[in-house]
């Protein structure tokens, strides 16, 4: 029997125990204290499933989630985790009201109707910056970096090319741009590139486009089109960047 709970509180342990990275064979998945816990490296058996798909590779930046979201015509803004309730001092309404993204996204929501595209949508992206994480790309200001468009009609992700469309019509109402995750390759073909898991670890590995003095984390990479009716999506870590953040 599976039971959703609501974390109500993190507290951090200091601890000098030996810690391990367990891998279960076939699954990657298993239970530790009644938590259902997976392994990111989990995708050999797409290797030959997804070959001929094209993706866009994007850098993974290191920083706190952050959504604005609308739903018939009222803005919402979440952390990860939260619905956040609107304040003038809290960073994340903050970073959306500097963004101009009501007034923005009311004057686009009519073109959006015309075009077919759902008015319920859903903004995911990295809030990076002074403060945040630790801020390991050393940027100079805090600043929200768009990676996802969640449809809430569909319940689905739009296509990075419908992403793209819809960004550059709320940019073109503005001066201020919403800024997005940094594109490495638009279409790329993963497991036609990368024949093992190896080679698309290695491929992650690299510097940040937002720093080049700094590593990146990582990259994601989304399908160019709906592939069984949904974005598909994965990320890989770079291992240089977790052994020069460890």
């Amino acid at each position: 029997m599976f039971v959703n709970e609501k974390i109500i509180s993190i507290e951090k342990k200091e601890n000098d125990s030996l810690r391990y990275d367990i891998t279960i064979k076939d699954n990657n998945n298993f239970f530790a204290n009644n938590i259902l816990v997976h392994n990111c490296q989990n995708l050999p058996e797409y290797f030959e499933l997804l070959k001929g798909i094209s993706f866009e590779a994007s850098e993974k930046l290191d920083g706190s989630s952050m959504t604005v979201y609308f739903k018939d015509d009222y803005m919402g803004v979440c952390s990860r985790n939260l619905d956040l309730s609107f304040s003038e001092d809290n960073s994340y309404w903050k970073t959306a009201k500097n963004l101009n993204f009501e007034s923005r996204f009311l004057a686009f929501n009519e073109t959006l109707w015309k075009l077919g595209i759902s008015k319920n949508l859903a903004f995911q992206g990295e809030l990076c910056g002074p403060g945040i994480q630790k801020n390991p790309l050393g940027l100079l200001e805090v600043d929200f970096y768009l990676f996802n468009i969640w449809n809430i009609d569909t319940r689905g992700y739009v296509t990075p090319s419908l992403r793209n469309l819809i960004l550059d019509g709320l940019n073109s109402i503005d001066s201020k741009k919403i800024k997005q995750v940094p594109i490495i390759d638009s279409n790329v073909k993963v497991f036609d590139q990368f024949t093992t898991m190896d080679s698309l670890l290695k491929f992650a590995d690299g510097k940040s486009l937002l720093n080049p003095s700094k590593m990146r984390e990582g990259i994601v990479f989304k399908s160019t089109e709906l592939y069984n009716g949904t974005v598909t999506m994965f990320k890989a870590i770079s291992n240089e960047y977790l052994l020069e953040n460890e």
